[in-house]
């Protein structure tokens, strides 16, 4: 099959690459291979590659085409386009709401969504990099933040403390999974059952650019927010979120903790799971 490939066409999303990191660069294997003909969707907003995949095959005799099918291209790959060009991870909002607008009540525990949406979360926990909630909901729910009820790996769990400083007895940090925590004050960690941290000098919500880079630059290229009201709404009133999931379920609080409030959001797509009702939203400025 090796004489048949200088008589083929390559199709790919993105721009091969042109420079050397775990592997070797995909745009010379190209040419080792002998193929003629390269269709490429978009181009690499990477720095390292930004036209250099693109030039090195055409140097090397390829006929290139670019930009076939480009916006359907880019939105395959947005997370990977808003981590390049923003220099964050592509964030994802996600609560569920009463049909009366609130997300739960003060001090008390109430459960909101229905079983299969439980379980949709947690397939969308498997396929993020990272889940990110504040020292709150850690205190008040104690969640394990892991990925149960579909398989597939379990996301980084990422805490923002901008009080006290958390003990490390709550369940986060024993799940063997890497938790990170964000805070200007870890006083209260235990030295043999330290989470990794990243250090802020003012508090998690004045510092979003630097410790969200800092993620970035860890390979979490993808996070998913599950925290209370007022982590999602910091995201929101920054303009730092991307893509947002409302659950919309029949219960009715009558009281409680307000929904956040998304701005310039875009509905993208609905769905219905029993009596719940999923809303897709996107940010206008990121598109």
């Amino acid at each position: 099959m090796q004489h048949l490939l200088s008589e083929a066409t390559l199709f790919v999303t993105l721009e091969p690459c042109n420079h050397f990191g775990k592997t070797p660069p995909c745009s010379h294997a190209i040419v080792q291979s002998g193929i003629k003909k390269v269709v490429i969707g978009c181009e690499d907003p990477n720095p390292k590659v930004s036209g250099q995949g693109i030039q090195f095959l055409r140097d090397a005799g390829v006929e290139v085409i670019v930009g076939v099918e480009q916006a359907a291209c880019e939105e395959l790959i947005r997370s990977y386009v808003v981590a390049m060009q923003k220099n964050r991870p592509y964030i994802i909002l996600k609560w569920a709401q009463s049909a009366d607008g609130f997300m739960g009540k003060e001090n008390e525990s109430v459960w909101l969504s229905n079983l299969w949406s439980k379980r949709k979360v947690h397939k969308i926990r498997s396929e993020v990099d990272g889940i990110l909630v504040g020292a709150g909901t850690i205190e008040a729910d104690n969640p394990e933040l892991n990925t149960r009820f579909d398989l597939g790996r379990s996301p980084v769990k990422i805490i923002l403390d901008s009080k006290k400083g958390l003990d490390t007895h709550h369940a986060v940090f024993k799940s063997g999974v890497n938790t990170i925590l964000i805070t200007s004050n870890a006083g209260r960690l235990s030295q043999s059952d330290q989470p990794d941290i990243i250090y802020v000098k003012e508090s998690p919500a004045k510092s979003m650019t630097l410790w969200l880079a800092e993620l970035k630059n860890r390979n979490i290229g993808t996070v998913l927010v599950e925290g209370g009201y007022q982590v999602l709404q910091t995201f929101i009133n920054a303009g730092l979120w991307d893509e947002a999931m409302v659950i919309n379920c029949s219960l009715q609080l009558e009281n409680g903790i307000k929904a956040p409030e998304l701005k310039q959001a875009k509905l993208s797509q609905s769905n219905v799971f029993e009596n719940d009702v999923w809303h897709y939203f996107l940010n206008l400025n990121t598109l």
